[in-house]
């Protein structure tokens, strides 16, 4: 497997997208390699976006219920093997290591039950079995009863498997939490313990921009070998002053 195979997508909306100069920023600052990323959304930006990310547009919003519909139109045409999106403000906010990216591959290749490997600590935050320890992080599989197991939070997927969780008029909250079609599937999800891929912060919630956006959603939780603290207080004050984390 070539890491080539995996499309990197960005998820935005309408109302979201005027924080994508600052999840572009910082997907460059902290990805250790140059790397072209597909933005999925509807109206084009009136800004202009980094050279690396190409916006495409899914044609007119409308509305939430939709979102599989759209997901599905769209994924269904590409070529992608695996798939990496990510929301618009799911920050990333520490370097990525992409040693995690190898054990990704290892897993993908090996396993032909294999669904997906989560970057975060996501995974580690609930029910799961440790496949195998390591001196500084551990290889884990969610359970299968596990809640979540369709969560979108920095998770490199298998495409069609993928497409055949999605169903038609569902919101992206109405596709998470739909543990009746995950739960006891036999399909693996994998993630790390105690060192991850992606540290992420998260900008907004029910609609409001919210007041710890910078920090690690996951470093003072105990599935970290440490505290992380989040974005360096210098990224904060650059993406402040440039009103890149605006309130919608």
């Amino acid at each position: 497997m070539s890491k080539a195979e995996i499309g990197f997508y960005m998820w935005t909306s309408n109302k979201n997208m005027q924080c994508l100069p600052a999840a572009c920023f910082l997907f460059n600052e902290f990805w250790p390699v140059e790397q072209n990323v597909k933005i999925l959304g509807y109206e084009r930006p009136t800004f202009k976006l980094p050279d690396n990310f190409e916006f495409i547009s899914m044609g007119t919003q409308r509305g939430p219920k939709f979102w599989s519909n759209d997901m599905l139109d769209y994924y269904s045409s590409c070529s992608d093997n695996y798939i990496y999106p990510i929301w618009e403000d799911t920050f990333i906010v520490k370097p990525v290591d992409l040693k995690f990216l190898d054990i990704f591959e290892h897993v993908a290749k090996t396993d032909k039950d294999f669904f997906k490997f989560n970057l975060t600590a996501d995974v580690s935050s609930r029910p799961h079995n440790i496949i195998k320890p390591g001196d500084t992080a551990d290889l884990i599989e969610a359970a299968q009863t596990s809640d979540y197991r369709l969560s979108t939070q920095h998770c490199i997927w298998d495409r069609e498997i993928f497409l055949s969780k999605l169903k038609v008029n569902q919101t992206p909250w109405d596709f998470e939490l739909n543990d009746s079609d995950s739960r006891n599937d036999g399909l693996n999800i994998y993630a790390t313990k105690r060192n991850y891929a992606v540290y992420m912060g998260h900008l907004y919630k029910n609609g409001k921009k919210r007041a710890q956006w910078s920090d690690c959603v996951y470093g003072t939780n105990g599935n970290c070998t440490h505290n992380i603290a989040g974005l360096d207080p210098k990224y904060i004050k650059f993406i402040e002053e440039n009103n890149w984390v605006p309130e919608i």
